[in-house]
């Protein structure tokens, strides 16, 4: 009795840990699967954050959870955004700021040619047909004419301007 009692007793002892055993591996399992899920979300972020350091502006992580994670996702997102917008309004500013600096240039040799012609010249009309051709080109005019100015007969001492023959 007392054998059959005690392999009674090993039969329980064996189910007992037949039963922990596959709880303990259960849960492991469940372990593994969650740890899974969890990295892969965060190393889908982690790759995108790469992405955006390397310049990828357009990269942006799904939100799949309203965990952490998908906060952090969240914010990936929302900051990836405000980078973009912000990196798309520096390099409109740049273009404008290029263009200007073109215009100034474009203003400033004009200058230096029609100096380098009024020194260069023989006589004033000379430098005034040359000044009024680069104007014109400049300005991107098709016709061009230049007025004198001479002291005014009606007003003593103001201006008046007169027409000269000199065209483009």
């Amino acid at each position: 009795m007392l054998r059959s009692r005690r392999a009674g007793d090993l039969e329980r002892q064996r189910q007992a840990l037949g039963v922990v055993g596959g709880v303990l591996v259960a849960i492991l399992a469940v372990a593994v699967l969650a740890a899974r899920r969890i990295s892969g979300h965060i190393s889908e972020v982690s790759v995108a954050t790469e992405a955006l350091a390397a310049g990828d502006l357009r990269r942006r992580v799904e939100v799949r959870r309203g965990d952490e994670i998908g906060v952090m996702a969240s914010a990936f997102n929302a900051m990836a955004e405000r980078l973009e917008e912000t990196y798309v309004g520096i390099e409109e500013k740049v273009r404008e700021r290029t263009a200007e600096l073109s215009r100034r240039n474009a203003g400033i040799d004009l200058l230096q040619k029609a100096a380098t012609t009024a020194n260069n010249a023989k006589d004033p009309e000379a430098a005034g047909v040359v000044a009024l051709d680069l104007i014109c080109e400049y300005l991107g005019w098709p016709v061009g004419h230049v007025y004198g100015t001479r002291r005014g007969k009606r007003e003593p001492g103001e201006p008046e301007l007169f027409p000269s023959g000199l065209w483009h």
